[in-house]
């Protein structure tokens, strides 16, 4: 490696040094960027998510109601069963477009449908949304969450 140095001369040394520096540069920059680019992403696609499932709530709310509709002469376990087949069909369109966990509940929160059954339901941000009345979202180290109120046609807001 010294026979390499000593050929090279003062070129070879300054090309050695420019390139060491310039490597240096780059993985200072990266450590110093990263972290931030890093939460602009998942700030991001929070965002994104929340827009989709809100964007989603209209024809969820028609499904709903629609079915509802339809069911309505009906006994509770048939009007039961076409209600989570509709939502089934909606969720599962929800959740190609995002990727994410669909669950559809009712007021008390009792589970319509869910994708993933094997999870728990996050009740309290679920009994804190019924209470406000409004959209809602948390976000966790590894997970988010977010609320969207459906009102069907004939349920005041």
């Amino acid at each position: 490696m010294r026979r390499l140095f000593r050929r090279s001369g003062l070129r070879g040394r300054l090309l050695i040094a420019l390139v060491t520096t310039s490597a240096l540069t780059l993985v200072v920059a990266a450590a110093a960027l990263l972290p931030p680019l890093q939460n602009r992403l998942r700030t991001q696609r929070v965002d994104d998510l929340q827009a989709a499932t809100e964007a989603d709530a209209p024809q969820f709310e028609d499904v709903l109601a629609e079915t509802l509709r339809d069911t309505a002469n009906d006994s509770e376990s048939i009007r039961r069963t076409s209600l989570v087949i509709a939502m089934q069909d909606r969720a599962t369109i929800l959740r190609q477009r995002t990727g994410a966990r669909v669950v559809v509940t009712d007021l008390t929160p009792e589970r319509i449908y869910d994708t993933d059954t094997a999870t728990a339901l996050p009740a309290s941000l679920l009994y804190r949304s019924v209470i406000a009345g409004d959209n809602s979202r948390e976000v966790s180290s590894d997970a988010v969450t977010v609320v969207a109120q459906l009102y069907p046609l004939g349920i005041p807001r």
